[in-house]
């Protein structure tokens, strides 16, 4: 597999991790010291994103979840409901990560450091995320943009895309 590299702003390469396979990264989220990695190794579901794996940001160390001594959460061993099984996206911020589930058409929000499951929002074909300074949670969907999490509008950026936003205290 390829390695993992972080580089500072100049380029210079801080630390590698290389996965013993783990090629099959589908993305990645940083949040206070924290990087999740979406995807996993070549085997099962972990490579289509069946897993989440914890990085400390700085030196690129496993970093285990609260409760288990591993640094790879098994997203589709419990999925949060069943067609939730491989996370198509990912993003995280304030004590939050969150995973778009396209087939089964949500959003859900895990806790950072235990990954138990906080909320679920209802989003028409999430694929891609991104967060902002304020805490948001942009969702690219197959149809609209939406501020969920209490307070939903839906804004239409094609004729069947749309960009959701979720406000991260919901």
């Amino acid at each position: 597999g390829r390695p993992l590299v972080a580089c500072n702003p100049e380029g210079k390469v801080l630390w590698r991790k290389k996965f013993g396979g783990m090629s099959g990264v589908k993305g990645l989220a940083a949040a206070d010291d924290v990087l999740f990695v979406l995807g996993g190794s070549f085997r099962g579901l972990a490579v289509k994103g069946g897993s989440v794996f914890k990085l400390d940001q700085a030196t690129g160390l496993y970093r285990s979840w609260e409760g288990s001594a591993d640094a790879e959460l098994r997203i589709s061993a419990t999925p949060p409901v069943p067609e939730a099984t491989t996370a198509a996206g990912i993003a995280a911020t304030g004590g939050r990560f969150y995973l778009s589930y396209t087939e089964a058409n949500v959003v859900v929000a895990r806790d950072a450091n235990s990954g138990k499951v906080i909320a679920s929002y209802a989003v028409p074909a999430p694929t891609h995320m991104a967060t902002d300074a304020e805490g948001r949670l942009y969702i690219l969907s197959g149809g609209s943009v939406e501020m969920a999490a209490g307070h939903h509008r839906r804004v239409q950026i094609g004729n069947n895309d749309a960009l959701y936003v979720l406000e991260s205290n919901g």
